[in-house]
């Protein structure tokens, strides 16, 4: 019998991501729900408590994974409400939907519950969130270990990939360079990297596997934003030069951002045989779906 899978935010880059992936393994039924209209997507607004309850009675999901959340780290400085909503309550909602139907969860947090003074933190590291996004998500994390025995919280970092959505930060980088324009970016915030593919490689092994508890999942090359910006620039043969190094203080961003937020990855590496990507592993795996 196969192992039904609830993907909730399917529609973003790990969530494309693993319903790709997932979907290949013959032991698995995956189902992707999100908030945003897709097509054959079913809809599922997880700040509702009663139609997660309703969903699930349907579904009857035996792993879920959740994804969703509101991760403008920016917004959620001016929309508190909306942020805890989301990111608390409605965590909340799938955590008791999860308890009843003795399913397992595993949720995608951050590396901002860290305050990023020291960097290289290992998953038993004291959180401490310097900005209100991060403040919800370590709230989840709490309930969700609070509230179950059956869970994986994966913490990660610096999200990348393509077809799945544009949102993430190489992209944006590729088309600013493609149209020969400028583009600040920070040279004192680091961490790792991350294809979102292969933090679905990982997941599925975990599933797999089984596993519990926390994990860092991410690439395993720590670098600035500024360094990472220069070396996808030159793989994709674009002017580097137009990449301007800056503090971040001189962005003016509305939420703070913790300067060294890179994972320490000794805990997945000891356990799990799926390769953690280098930056040009990753860039090539990405190079192979894009044009320029």
């Amino acid at each position: 019998m196969k192992l039904k899978i609830l993907i909730i935010g399917s529609s973003g880059q790990i969530g494309g991501a693993l319903l790709d992936v997932l979907s290949k393994n013959k032991a698995f039924k995956v189902v992707g729900a999100d908030k945003i209209s897709s097509k054959g997507t079913p809809f599922l607004d997880i700040t509702k408590k009663r139609g997660v309850n309703r969903f699930f009675k349907k579904i009857k999901p035996q792993v879920i994974i959740l994804l969703a959340a509101f991760t403008n780290v920016d917004a959620c400085e001016d929309r508190r409400t909306f942020a805890y909503n989301t990111n608390v309550k409605g965590v909340n909602n799938v955590v008791q939907a999860a308890k009843r139907n003795l399913a397992k969860l595993i949720y995608i947090s951050t590396a901002y519950v860290f305050d990023g003074k020291r960097g290289d933190y290992k998953e038993d590291d004291k959180p401490h969130p310097i900005n209100f996004y991060a403040k919800t998500k370590l709230e989840a994390e709490r309930i969700i270990q609070k509230e179950l025995k059956d869970y994986l919280i994966i913490r990660t970092n610096w999200i990348f990939d393509l077809g799945y959505d544009q949102k993430n930060f190489v992209i944006r980088l590729l088309n600013t360079l493609k149209k020969k324009e400028s583009l600040k970016v920070p040279n004192n915030q680091y961490g790792n990297p991350t294809l979102a593919r292969n933090i679905a490689w990982v997941l599925e092994e975990l599933i797999r596997k089984n596993k519990k508890g926390i994990y860092h999942i991410a690439g395993r090359d720590k670098m600035s934003k500024y360094q990472w910006a220069i070396r996808v620039a030159k793989h994709f043969n674009l002017d580097h030069k137009l990449i301007i190094p800056v503090s971040s203080k001189t962005l003016k961003q509305k939420a703070r951002r913790p300067k060294k937020d890179d994972l320490n990855l000794t805990k997945a590496k000891k356990e799990l045989n799926t390769k953690l990507l280098s930056l040009k592993e990753a860039l090539v795996l990405l190079n192979q779906r894009i044009k320029l």
